[in-house]
């Protein structure tokens, strides 16, 4: 393996996806009563295929 490939890799693993930016967003905009209960709703709608 090259080491441009591994650095690729690595930035690609530690990038946050979209649930996790979702519940972060929810969870600063509308506190944490809001935060808590969104990683179960946030999954399907974020990797459900369009």
């Amino acid at each position: 393996m090259s080491i441009e490939f591994l650095i690729t890799a690595f930035i690609i693993v530690i990038t946050p996806g979209g649930g996790v930016i979702y519940t972060l967003g929810a969870g600063l905009s509308r506190g944490p009563k809001a935060g808590i209960p969104m990683p179960p709703s946030a999954a399907p709608s974020v990797s459900s295929p369009t």
